[in-house]
């Protein structure tokens, strides 16, 4: 067992050594793997460790893309940190089980130790009722099902009909389509959804939602919750969250921040200012792993009060104890205990490590941004993230075709390029500096491949 472990130790040192001098996207397909694995992987009988762990190791550098590359310039995927990747392996032996303090007293006290550091740099003075979640897409839903059970707490045991009409939740056209799913997870559905205008800066029309809410008013509807966004998927605009919170509360709405990739910006002194009004919110997400070097996932919920969580999933049993558990403040039972290697992270970095963490990262967003302007390249919408979304100063803007290609030319010079969307009703390219190893020439080099096209 030794043994093992150490080679497992020396394989993941070894890989994240490569990870420059790789491609940053692994260069075999699902069928190449799934071929190998039909051909090596019987299971009709066991092989050594350390064949299976040597074949896992290819299989993985060949078949991930690398976050971590100074060349990747893909969704949200940083490279990890090696103290959290240390960090990961002794909690695996470890193996605490968070969902009752008893059992993992440690795994709970470090959680909330880290999630109370998080939630002071958001400015909730007392770091606000928190958890670690799966990611954004949990965190909503669970921020969704509070609100509901926080306002109307018949729900809990008559279920939505119990609501005295149609619920309503309002997010810009530009937040992220996690909000269909948790609507439709949580019984709300699809017709819960009101999509709100956003202006020309991608951000939330504040005007658009005022109209919104008074018309479904009107209509006898119930306005349930707001989603306003910090750092959109397509263009990392930032909602007006200050009259957000303003609005939100003139209306009785639940505020709901996703802050997945925009609380980045909260560890930077220079930068937290784009996030004022975070704090007023009723409930944020925000993801470690997105733009820190985190494994995946480590997803972070702050709430203001428990009052709906302990409704919606406070339950009693003769098999857990009773009182102030974690199975009670969400849905989760058995769950890995995702701060662990968040705790690892901080503690080795400290705060300042943090904000300097953050302050690369937008300087680095903020040299693509003005390559990829000299090179005639337009940006649309954007904050200080580091998400760079791009159309031609032409009127015509890019062919989906055209787009296609200059994704391709990136690529051939060696720089992960994947995301083609619509942005001002138009096809652009959006290029994210997720990592703090990336460099102005590697900035540089996917500049000239995107506006030549190779």
């Amino acid at each position: 067992m030794d043994d093992v472990l150490k080679r497992a130790a020396g394989l993941a040192r070894a890989h994240l050594d490569a990870v420059a001098s790789r491609a940053p996207v692994g260069t075999d397909g699902p069928e190449r793997f799934a071929r190998h694995l039909e051909a090596a992987y019987g299971f009709e009988a066991p092989r050594p460790a350390d064949v299976v762990l040597d074949d896992l190791a290819r299989m993985l550098a060949r078949g991930t893309a690398h976050g971590g590359h100074p060349r990747y310039f893909g969704p949200f995927h940083p490279g990890v940190d090696p103290v959290a990747v240390a960090a990961s392996t002794l909690l695996a032996a470890a193996n605490p089980q968070p969902a009752v303090v008893d059992h993992a007293a440690a795994a709970v006290a470090l959680e909330r130790h880290t999630l109370a550091a998080f939630g002071r740099c958001l400015g909730l003075a007392d770091g606000g009722s928190a958890r670690f979640t799966g990611g954004a897409q949990e965190s909503l839903l669970d921020a969704l099902v509070c609100a509901l059970h926080a306002r109307f707490p018949e729900v809990r045991t008559a279920g939505v009909r119990a609501l005295p009409g149609a619920p309503r939740v309002y997010a810009s056209a530009e937040a992220h389509h996690a909000l269909e799913k948790a609507c439709r997870v949580s019984g709300l559905g699809d017709g819960a959804v009101v999509r709100v205008a956003a202006d020309a800066r991608g951000q939330l029309d504040l005007e658009a939602l005022e109209a919104a809410v008074l018309a479904d008013r009107r209509a006898g509807m119930v306005p349930l919750a707001l989603v306003a966004t910090a750092g959109t998927t397509t263009t990392g605009a930032i909602d007006p969250l200050g009259p957000c919170a303003e609005r939100a509360a003139a209306h009785e709405l639940h505020l709901h921040v996703d802050a997945a990739s925009g609380g980045l910006l909260a560890l930077s002194p220079t930068w937290a200012h784009a996030l004022d009004g975070v704090a007023r919110a009723d409930s944020i997400a925000w993801d470690a792993h997105k733009l820190l070097p985190i494994p995946l996932a480590a997803g972070m919920l702050f709430r203001r009060t428990d009052e709906g969580a302990s409704r919606a999933f406070g339950v009693e049993s003769p098999y857990v104890p009773e009182g102030d558990e974690p199975y009670g403040r969400g849905l989760p039972w058995s769950r890995r205990a995702h701060g662990v290697p968040v705790f690892a992270w901080l503690a080795t970095r400290g705060l300042p490590g943090l904000a300097d963490h953050a302050d690369t990262l937008v300087a680095r967003g903020a040299h693509l941004d003005r390559a990829l302007a000299d090179r005639g390249l337009r940006r649309v919408g954007g904050s200080p993230l580091p998400v760079v979304t791009v159309v031609p100063n032409s009127r015509s803007g890019f062919s989906p075709r055209e787009a296609a290609e200059r994704v391709r030319a990136a690529r051939a010079v060696g720089c992960f390029v994947s995301s083609v969307g619509i942005a001002e009703g138009r096809c652009a390219i959006r290029v994210v500096v997720t990592d703090p190893s990336t460099r102005d020439v590697d900035v540089d080099a996917v500049a000239d491949a995107l506006a030549t096209g190779g």
